[in-house]
């Protein structure tokens, strides 16, 4: 029964967020609902991180933070704080969102350094990524990233190695 609630949030959500990407692109949307929406991805983000609190449940922390990471970008975006970007442009951003939940997770709950590795990667490839479109910077990723990706696969398995043999140490 709690698998089936652990699930609901997030599967609602990706419902609502591909909702809400094909009526953008089907359907013309008034200015009001760009200055919006952003304001109702925060106040879901703001809604997880305290249930998080109060049900001390770290999958809705997770998904706050990524929530509220997108939803600040796009009010920063939308409100003129930031520039406008096409979405071949912007795209680093989710990657930085999953890093960060990710990195709260770790930060809720220090035992578990099973996250840090999803963490890293994504806030590597976030960074790497968006330093080309946000800081006008680009230090050869995708060639770098074409060629080493496979690294990444070896570091992945050696923690997962490295981790089976502490529990069979531990038990």
């Amino acid at each position: 029964m709690a698998e089936k609630k652990a699930s609901l949030i997030p599967g609602v959500s990706l419902i609502l967020i591909g909702l809400w990407f094909f009526l953008h692109q089907y359907f013309f949307f008034s200015s009001h609902w760009m200055r919006i929406y952003p304001f109702l991805l925060l106040f879901f983000a703001l809604f997880l991180i305290l249930e998080t609190f109060r049900r001390n449940h770290s999958n809705s922390l997770f998904w706050g933070v990524v929530f509220f990471i997108i939803g600040l970008f796009f009010f920063l975006r939308n409100f003129g704080i930031i520039d406008y970007y096409y979405a071949d442009e912007y795209w680093p951003v989710f990657l930085l969102a999953f890093g960060f939940g990710f990195l709260v997770l770790f930060l809720f709950n220090p035992k578990d350094w099973g996250v840090i590795i999803p963490a890293s990667i994504f806030l590597f490839l976030g960074i790497g990524f968006s330093s080309r479109t946000f800081l006008g910077m680009f230090w050869g990723w995708d060639s770098f990233i074409e060629k080493y990706w496979p690294a990444v696969l070896i570091v992945i398995g050696l923690g997962i190695l490295f981790q089976g043999f502490q529990n069979k140490k531990n038990k």
